[in-house]
């Protein structure tokens, strides 16, 4: 009821503000067609009497455009066009500038008023007022509470108002400025039905809504505020008039106006108190029968509150319950709800996420937007005449989806009937078949490519009965049977092949048959054709549900191979065993060289190195300095003959041991040989990094033998540097471990790296580096036993990297084959 009444108090409110707009506008038109016709008695409606300026008859029908228009952005420019018009109005009057913007329309015509002494010009108060106004309009969209607005507004119906009591009053005052600039009456009337249009449709100030409150506020408001504003207009035109026309004086008149509104506010506010008094009572009474009627009320409520609770329980259960049912719908099916007109009411979110489309795309359109036209009209009128007549429907559809794709659901579209058995909705469950049909024309699909393939592969297929019926027989296997298909295809293998019961492929298919499906043999028979020619295939049968697959491979060609190639194995082993008694014989005649080497080559050594010793002392006196030198030559070069042979030897017997893998610190062994050489080169002042080397499965004693040949070369070529430096580091790959070892000697030219790991390959001449040139040769002999592989890079002046890597897994690397080939060593890197 409450509800209902604000309602009908803002349509009043509404209608209020279009009247008095309207009634502002056919105003100002009124006046621009009195300009425009001469009608004086629209121009002034008291005779000689200033009339209402054309540009303020402009300004009243653009404020009550916007009014009426009210909030559009036609109202917003209209009332904006105004606020400018009389703004730059007051700026000019208070610049005293000579341009008069209200003299843009009708401007002849308002000279000659002014040479008849009519002063028609728009009055200051007047723009003072249309500002107000105005802006009270443009400022109402940004307003919470509507204080300013409801302020500007009523300022301006307060200057009308003004206005008109100055000319009932005869008072130029209150309708003029200095009495030059009057505002003509029925401009005073414009602002007061404009001021009543502003506050009719900005109801949300504070004196608009005090006034119209409900409640006993408002009520005593909309009483008082008529009165306060009618009563002393009325009584001080009553006394005016009594004491213009001489019935009184100005005392008596005074007086009679003082007591006048002293008996009219008594009576006033003794209708108010009674009015009070009344309302107090009222609520009193209500209070008491509200009191009565709460304790039966509470009575009730504790009953049908347990009443209540009771059902609310219940509802509980079957809330769950329809929760639960709906939410494993949601989860398993696709489902959607419309009208009995098709209409989309409803959708989940698997509908949505099939179709592609989201539910605000769905809601309010009809199934035609995911209709795939793939089914005739005749399905579709089939589908709605079953739901129509209020049956169950079902059947398989495609639809499509938002982008274009297609997919098949499997659809139950259930009516819902309402009391006259009509249907009022219909609830659509549909579950995916997509992936199924796909399924099902991808195995046609593959069925087609298998028979396609079976049919044009070069191998032999063929599918046998339970009754050993030929069912299906490639081109392959008729080629290899020498039958056409129409001879094989119908009839059994004895029928075809008479006597093949006693044979060992027979027999295996005959096996095959009552063993389980999926079961696989494999055979090589050797086939004789009727006409006596045979050849060998490789047979593979397989149990199936039909009987027996059988693919065959002609290898008769293989056969023929595989004799020819056991002929040459047996030739080839002859020339082997040859061979390996020659390498025997190699062997021990290396053998008998290095024994050679090892004692027949350093008995001269020695005596040559004695009898130098002994030349040495028993002959010193006599023997010049070129002598002396000349021995020392000797004794040196026997001395590096001797190191020589050690060399080589050690070489020799490097490659005739075998290796003896274990878990091996390479940190160990490196920090070992690195304490020694320090002791060898103390004066240098060699910088070593050594980063984390990982352990590694290899010989330890050979190992040790890499290790130190490469790192005494790294200090040896670097210890003519200013500031030598050695890096030692490792890298853990997937397969084998890396192995760096970088100085900043001497380096080298890398286009004789090919030299590098050779016996008695040296870049570096003797006087430079001492040496004998085997020391690589050695770790790149250990390195390939090892299964790894070693390589350098270098720079002359700039020093050298030495890199070698050792397999994780040695057992994956069994046999050794030694690199003779230096430069194969070199580029492993």
């Amino acid at each position: 009821m409450e509800l209902s009444e604000t309602y009908q108090s803002s349509d009043r409110l509404r209608l209020t503000s279009i009247f008095t707009g309207w009634l502002a506008f056919v105003l100002g038109a009124s006046v621009l067609v009195g300009w425009l016709l001469d009608v004086e008695i629209l121009l002034r409606p008291i005779p000689g009497s200033v009339a209402m300026n054309p540009t303020t008859a402009l300004c009243f029908m653009l404020c009550a455009i916007g009014v009426l228009r009210h909030p559009s952005a036609l109202a917003r420019w209209s009332v904006g066009v105004a606020f400018v018009i009389c703004a730059i109005k007051l700026v000019l009057w208070i610049m005293d500038s000579s341009f008069s913007i209200d003299r843009i329309l009708f401007a002849s015509k308002l000279d000659f008023d002014m040479y008849r002494g009519l002063n028609n010009r728009m009055a200051p108060n007047t723009a003072i007022a249309f500002v107000l106004s105005s802006g009270a309009m443009l400022y109402y969209p940004q307003s919470k509470k509507g204080r300013l607005p409801e302020l500007l507004a009523l300022l301006a119906t307060v200057l009308g108002t003004l206005s008109l009591i100055g000319y009932g009053y005869r008072v130029p005052e209150f309708y003029g400025v200095l009495k030059h600039f009057p505002m003509a009456v029925h401009t005073a009337v414009g602002f007061v039905l404009l001021g009543v249009a502003i506050l009719a449709f900005g109801k949300d100030g504070p004196l608009v809504s005090t006034i119209l409150s409900k409640g006993t506020g408002g009520l005593i408001a909309r009483w008082l505020l008529p009165l306060a504003i009618l009563l002393p207009i009325g009584l001080g035109a009553i006394r005016l008039y009594g004491e213009r026309q001489g019935i009184y004086s100005s005392v008596f008149g005074l007086m009679l106006l003082v007591v006048v509104i002293i008996i009219i506010f008594c009576l006033i506010i003794w209708r108010v108190a009674a009015y009070a008094n009344q309302h107090d009572l009222k609520l009193k009474e209500y209070a008491d029968k509200l009191a009565e009627l709460n304790t039966d009320l509470e009575a009730q409520v504790r009953s049908r509150t347990v009443a209540l609770e009771r059902q609310t329980r219940m509802l509980e259960l079957k809330l769950k319950e329809l929760t639960d049912y709906k939410y494993a719908l949601d989860q398993g099916t696709i489902v959607a709800i419309t009208d009995q007109k098709g209409i989309i009411l409803h959708v989940n979110d698997n509908f949505c996420r099939i179709s592609g489309y989201a539910e605000e795309e769905l809601l309010g359109r009809d199934h035609r937007v995911i209709n795939s036209g793939h089914h005739p009209k005749e399905f579709m009128r089939d589908l709605w005449r079953t739901i129509a007549s209020g049956k169950v429907w079902r059947g398989i559809i495609r639809n499509k989806s938002k982008k274009g794709g297609y997919y098949w659901v499997d659809t139950t579209i259930i009516p819902f009937l309402n009391e006259e058995g009509k249907p009022v909705k219909y609830m659509a469950i549909r579950s995916d078949l997509t992936d199924l049909k796909d399924t099902s024309q991808q195995l046609a699909d593959s069925e087609a490519r298998f028979r396609y393939t079976l049919d044009n592969m070069m191998e032999g297929a063929q599918m046998i009965d339970k009754e050993f019926r030929y069912v299906y027989l490639n081109d392959a296997v008729l080629k290899h049977g020498k039958y056409g298909r129409e001879e094989m295809v119908g009839r059994t293998m004895m029928e075809c092949y008479p006597g093949i019961e006693q044979t060992e492929v027979f027999k295996l298919i005959e096996k095959s048959m009552g063993q389980p499906e999926g079961t696989n043999h494999h055979i090589e028979n050797h086939f004789q054709y009727p006409d006596g020619t045979s050849a060998w295939f490789e047979l593979s049968v397989q149990r199936v549900p039909e009987g027996v697959f059988v693919l065959s491979i002609d290898v008769t060609d293989r056969k023929k191979a595989e004799n020819e190639l056991r002929e040459l194995n047996r030739s080839l082993e002859k020339m082997v065993d040859q061979r390996t008694a020659q390498l025997q014989a190699s062997n021990q005649e290396l053998e008998s060289f290095s024994y050679s080497v090892s004692h027949d080559l350093r008995a001269p050594l020695r005596a040559i190195n004695g009898f130098s010793e002994m030349l040495e002392k028993q002959y010193t006196q006599t023997l010049d300095d070129n002598a002396k030198r000349l021995l020392g030559i000797i004794k040196s070069n026997a001395l590096t003959m001797g190191k020589l042979i050690d060399d080589l030897l050690e070489f020799s017997r490097t490659g005739r041991k075998e290796v003896r893998n274990s878990q091996v610190s390479m940190q160990e062994v490196v920090e070992n040989i690195l304490s020694d050489l320090k002791q060898e080169y103390p004066e240098g002042g060699t910088k070593i990094t050594l980063g984390k080397l990982p352990v590694s499965k290899c010989d330890p004693q050979l190992m040790r033998h890499v290790w130190g040949n490469l790192i005494s070369n790294a200090f040896k070529y670097s210890s003519k540097k200013e500031n030598p430096e050695i890096t030692i580091w490792a890298e853990d790959t997937e397969n084998e471990i890396l192995y760096h070892i970088k100085d900043n000697g001497a380096g080298f030219n890398m286009e004789y790296a090919d030299k590098l790991f050779g016996v008695f390959q040296r870049l570096h001449s003797t006087s430079e580096f001492q040496g004998t040139g085997v020391g690589l040769a050695i770790v790149n002999r250990i390195v390939n036993k090892h299964g790894g592989r070693v390589w350098a890079e270098a720079e002359v002046g700039k020093g050298a990297t030495f890199h070698f890597s050792l397999p994780k897994n040695p057992n994956l690397n069994p046999e050794y084959h030694e690199q003779e080939d230096s430069r194969t060593a070199v580029g492993g890197g």
